[in-house]
């Protein structure tokens, strides 16, 4: 397997049904191609582009399709779980404050979700886009800190 890049070929077995995801953990997105079918021949290149011009529809479209195997689930929510924890982390050592945001910071409006525990929220979207923790290594340092919500599944960089 590439770095960041996930293949799941059908249930049928086909290699003609094959797609890849792409985790972009730069741009923060997933890119997803399917390798539909080719036609290797050029006579049947010629026999299917032929039915084409004369108006030929196929009757299940233009689009090939793809069936998920049972054994490709856990790959993908993996890929799915590294998504979320695209985050970037910046420590600020004289003040022992963590923050975590994705994407890059921005403005935003924290809301205290309990004492030195801030979720950030972006103002027009409402997404929430990061959070800071306050006194950080002295939590760490103490046991005190735990999981943050709506990022349980983050591993906290240690310093």
């Amino acid at each position: 397997m590439l770095d960041n890049s996930y293949f799941f070929e059908c249930r049928c077995g086909s290699d003609e049904h094959t797609l890849r995801f792409v985790l972009d953990k730069e741009d923060n997105e997933i890119y997803v191609s399917i390798f539909l079918n080719k036609y290797q021949n050029i006579f049947k290149r010629i026999c299917v582009a032929i039915k084409y011009v004369f108006g030929y529809k196929c009757k299940f479209g233009h689009w090939d399709n793809w069936i998920m195997c049972n054994e490709d689930i856990d790959k993908l929510q993996k890929m799915i779980n590294d998504f979320k924890n695209i985050m970037d982390f910046h420590y600020d050592k004289k003040a022992d404050v963590l923050y975590a945001y994705i994407d890059s910071p921005i403005g935003a409006i924290s809301v205290e979700i309990e004492n030195g525990i801030l979720i950030r929220i972006e103002p027009k979207s409402k997404r929430v886009i990061g959070f800071t923790i306050i006194d950080y290594m002295k939590r760490i340092n103490d046991g005190l800190l735990k999981k943050i919500p709506m990022f349980e599944s983050v591993e906290l960089p240690k310093y």
